[in-house]
């Protein structure tokens, strides 16, 4: 196994054999920072919903991530919106189909036209292009959905599965959304490399689904493997494949 210098930092426990890469979205495939500067009136426009929302989404993770709290979870993306909806509609001292109808309209159907004016980071498309000749699989799995924000992005048709977790009923780092994953590509956990930037979604929702995964980023996490150039994150997966 080869040595990774530079802005790569390999803490590589898995074997070889992976089948799939599997991707994050949001701060994995883009720069978050780059988004926040486009959707500076967006946010003064709708900070109150931006911030009732943020607690939601928080309280449904944290549930999530939690094994004693997660069977009160909901079961299928439906139910979860409707769940989302009433929490919304208690923060926000509305009914709850005003915030239901306010959660679709500004935070999936207005917030997501913002991803056509930023560009996926530096490397993304020569690594897509590279893994996808290795004969390696590639997928998607957001927290958010993931088809219209990817063509958006540049990265239609780059990915044979699409997936957002809430359509399981669950948000990471609940196991079920990476089950979803595994179930989807017809593999087994440990033949998927999972790619993210959040520690505390992204790597501990992947390890807890028994699947190898690496942190875009610096954190030292229970990651495999950790980089900020996607050339690194390449060579890591070929070695691997």
């Amino acid at each position: 196994m080869p040595r990774w210098t530079g802005e790569a930092l390999s803490y590589i426990q898995v074997s070889v054999g992976i089948k799939a890469v599997a991707f994050d979205i949001d701060g994995t495939l883009y720069s978050s920072a780059s988004l926040y500067a486009k959707l500076l009136p967006f946010t003064v426009r709708n900070w109150r919903l931006l911030k009732a929302f943020a607690t939601v989404r928080h309280d449904i993770h944290a549930r999530s991530a939690n094994a004693n709290h997660r069977d009160k979870l909901p079961h299928d993306g439906e139910a979860l919106h409707a769940l989302q909806a009433e929490l919304m509609a208690t923060r926000l001292g509305v009914e709850t189909r005003a915030a239901a109808t306010m959660i679709q309209k500004i935070m999936y159907e207005e917030l997501e036209r913002y991803f056509a004016l930023i560009r996926p980071y530096k490397g993304v498309d020569a690594c897509l292009d590279a893994l996808a000749s290795a004969g390696l699989r590639l997928a998607a799995l957001s927290d958010f959905p993931a088809s219209r924000k990817l063509a958006h992005l540049g990265l239609e048709n780059r990915f044979e599965l699409e997936l957002c977790s809430e359509d399981t009923g669950r948000l990471k780092p609940a196991p079920e959304p990476f089950r979803a994953l595994s179930e989807g590509l017809g593999l087994e956990p440990r033949d998927i490399l999972y790619i993210g930037n959040s520690p505390r979604f992204d790597v501990a929702g992947a390890k807890g689904a028994e699947m190898p995964c690496a942190l875009r980023g610096r954190r030292r996490t229970a990651a495999d493997f950790r980089f900020t150039d996607f050339s690194a994150l390449t060579d890591f997966a070929l070695a691997l494949a």
